[in-house]
C-alpha cells in the first residue's frame, strides 16, 4: 500500500531522451496512459539544446504509476527511458521541490556519499539521492539533490554544471520547469543563439510539422525572419512519418535563421500545429539530401542533415525485444556538448 506521501505523487521524471524528443512526442507518448497529460523537456539556457531529460505530470497518482509500470524500459529513437518520481517524498515534498536540483550524466558507481560530498559544500542539504536500479541496485544515472536555501542551491548548480565526477561531467538543472514568468526571464538572447554555431550555418530545423503540411506553409511561416533559399522535406521521411515530421529551412544569412530560433523559442504555429525550431547542421561529409520537390538539383555542395522525425506513431516491438518508440533513426540527433572542470565556469556566449 502506498504511503500518504508517495500517494500524492503524479509526477514522473523522464531521463536519457534522445536529442529529437520534445514536448508533443513526449505527450504522445505518455498520453496513451490517461488523459491531461501535460510535459515538460528542459533545455539547456545557454546553448538551445535538448538536456536529454523532462518531466511529464498526471491528474492523479494512480495514472502515472501506470505509466511508470507501462513505459519504464521502453526505449525513444534507439536509447532507453530512465523513469521516476519527479517530486521528493515526506512531509517537506512540496518546500523541497523549490530547492530541488537534477543531476544527470552520474556514473554508475556513483553512491549518495559521493552526492553529498560534493553538494553540501555549497549549503545545507535537506536530501540527496542517487536513483537506483531495484534489481541491480546501482545508479541509474541521474539524482536529485535539494538545499534548504534556493540561492545555495543556485550556486551549486552554476558551480558543478561541467564539473567532473568519477570520470564523468556533470549535467546539473532544476528539478522541475519554472513558472512562464521565469521561462521568460530567462529567454536565450539572440545574441547568444547568432554566437551557438558557425556563421556558415545558416539552416533552421523545424520539428513537430504535420506530415501533411506543404512546403508554401513553411516557406509563408519562416519568411518574416529573412529571404529563405529553400525549404527542405525528404521524401522517405515523408512517407514514413504517420503524422509528424520535420524540415529544414535554408536561409541566405546566418542572422536570419538566428533570428527565427530567437524568435520561436517556446514554440510556434505552423499550419495548425505547435512546432519547435533550433539550428539545423551543415555537414560537408555529408551529401546533400534531393529535394521533395521533383527533379529539383541543389546548387551546393554541403549537406544539412540533422534530427529525426518527431514520431510518436507506436513502437516496434519484436520478440524477446524491448518495445522501441521511433526506432528509425534518420539523422544526426542535436548534441549535447559537456564542459569539462577546467571549463565549467566559462560561458562562451
Amino acid at each position: 500500500m502506498a504511503t500518504p506521501a508517495l500517494a500524492a505523487q503524479t509526477s514522473l521524471f523522464v531521463g536519457n531522451h534522445d536529442g529529437r524528443v520534445y514536448r508533443q512526442l513526449l505527450e504522445r507518448v505518455f498520453s496513451l496512459t490517461g488523459p491531461d497529460t501535460q510535459c515538460h523537456v528542459v533545455f539547456d539556457k545557454y546553448t538551445g539544446i535538448s538536456s536529454g531529460f523532462g518531466f511529464v505530470d498526471y491528474a492523479d497518482h494512480a495514472t502515472a504509476q501506470a505509466a511508470m509500470e507501462k513505459f519504464r524500459g521502453r526505449s525513444i529513437y534507439g536509447k532507453v527511458l530512465t523513469i521516476d518520481w519527479a517530486r521528493p517524498t515526506g512531509p517537506s515534498a512540496d518546500s523541497a521541490t523549490q530547492h530541488c536540483l537534477f543531476v544527470g550524466n552520474l556514473s554508475s558507481d556513483v553512491t549518495d556519499k559521493q552526492l553529498v560530498s560534493a553538494f553540501s559544500q555549497f549549503g545545507e542539504l535537506t536530501s540527496a539521492k542517487c536513483a537506483k536500479d531495484p534489481v541491480m541496485g546501482k545508479t541509474q544515472g541521474f539524482a536529485f539533490v535539494s538545499f534548504k536555501e534556493r540561492n545555495e542551491a543556485h550556486w551549486a548548480m552554476d558551480s558543478l554544471n561541467g564539473q567532473i565526477l568519477n570520470n564523468r561531467p556533470l549535467r546539473v538543472d532544476w528539478a522541475k520547469g519554472k513558472n512562464n514568468d521565469e521561462d521568460n526571464e530567462q529567454r536565450v538572447p539572440y545574441e547568444t543563439i547568432l554566437a551557438q554555431i558557425s556563421i556558415n550555418n545558416v539552416t533552421a530545423y523545424v520539428s513537430g510539422l504535420s506530415v501533411n503540411t506543404a512546403e508554401p506553409a513553411i516557406q509563408s511561416a519562416s519568411k518574416a525572419f529573412g529571404p529563405i533559399r529553400e525549404v527542405r522535406i525528404t521524401e522517405s521521411i515523408k512517407m514514413q512519418a504517420n503524422d509528424i515530421m520535420y524540415a529544414f529551412v535554408r536561409y541566405f544569412e546566418h542572422a536570419s535563421a538566428a533570428r527565427a530560433i530567437f524568435e520561436c523559442q517556446g514554440g510556434t504555429q505552423v499550419d495548425g500545429r505547435h512546432v519547435q525550431v533550433h539550428w539545423g547542421r551543415e555537414d560537408a561529409r555529408r551529401a546533400p539530401m534531393q529535394s521533395h520537390r521533383p527533379g529539383y538539383q541543389p546548387h551546393y555542395a554541403s549537406g544539412f542533415y540533422q534530427g529525426g522525425p518527431p514520431n510518436a506513431s507506436g513502437y516496434h516491438e519484436g520478440y524477446g525485444q524491448r518495445p522501441s518508440y521511433g526506432a528509425h533513426s534518420y539523422g544526426r540527433a542535436p548534441t549535447q556538448s559537456h564542459h569539462s572542470i577546467s571549463q565549467h565556469r566559462y560561458r562562451p556566449y
